[in-house]
């Protein structure tokens, strides 16, 4: 994986200590350059002291996260002050760079930010600041097309690994013709078992532990149960189908407690 610049993404002061530490944590491992937006949304009712006659005190803002930043370096990082509107925010300085990689706590903002941003992208939810290759984390995943490389990727942030494949079994209907019924759900039989077999190769390949899940389930647990069991410190996500992915990747985002990584 490619990173040369992290954004630290801050929507308030109190999470710039968690945001910054694990930016600066994450330039240092990809050797990139790091820069600080800061979005403050605006509340329906806004009675803070930064904002003042449809304005913010941008200096009293930026002289905070200064003072978080020469905690953890002496040289200077750009720093962006916006108001409102997030998501658009992270876009207009990114672009869509793959090589660039958004760091931010979770928050009200953090799914529009995935939804209209396709960098890769760190969602912070977890107290501990940092993941040590010790570790252990997960690889979801929908595709097995180029999966070396997401793992690949994956283990850049973390060694310990387990592969999770959710495979997307669309169970047919009966169909009109009655001399038919039945083929599709035989047909789907046959595909699930084909891919049973190449996750195992996979696995075997990678030397790597594995679950698969049906339509986010395995036996009586979805995946976001599994994996709070599990008790993982990051879930990475890569090769999710868009049809499906944006709601299985929020609703696993909003239920685990561990740190989310989208590739």
């Amino acid at each position: 994986m490619k990173v040369t610049r992290v954004l630290a993404v801050l929507n308030k002061l109190s999470d710039s200590n968690e945001v910054l530490s694990k930016s600066f944590e994450l330039a240092k491992k990809f050797n990139a350059i790091i820069e600080v937006l800061f979005v403050y949304e605006k509340p329906l009712f806004d009675i803070s002291e930064l904002f003042t006659n449809n304005n913010i005190d941008k200096n009293a803002i930026k002289s905070e996260i200064k003072n978080e930043i020469s905690k953890l370096t002496t040289e200077d990082i750009a720093i962006f002050i916006k108001i409102n509107d997030t998501a658009n925010r992270v876009w207009d300085l990114l672009r869509d760079d793959k090589s660039s990689l958004i760091v931010t706590k979770y928050n009200e903002t953090t799914m529009d930010i995935s939804e209209k941003n396709s960098s890769p992208i760190y969602i912070i939810k977890q107290n501990s600041l940092n993941i040590n290759d010790s570790s252990a984390s997960a690889l979801i995943f929908e595709s097995i097309e180029n999966i070396e490389s997401c793992i690949k990727s994956t283990k850049e942030f973390s060694n310990n690994l387990e592969l999770i494949y959710n495979y997307l079994y669309l169970a047919y209907s009966d169909p009109i013709d009655p001399m038919l019924s039945g083929f599709g759900a035989v047909d789907n039989e046959i595909l699930l078992q084909t891919q049973e077999e190449i996750f195992k190769e996979i696995k075997k390949e990678q030397n790597l532990d594995g679950e698969i899940f049906i339509n986010g389930m395995n036996q009586e647990l979805t995946i976001s149960q599994y994996l709070n069991k599990k008790n993982f410190s990051l879930v990475s996500f890569c090769n999710i189908e868009e049809f499906l992915g944006d709601s299985i990747f929020e609703y696993i985002v909003n239920e685990v407690h561990c740190d989310i990584l989208k590739l």
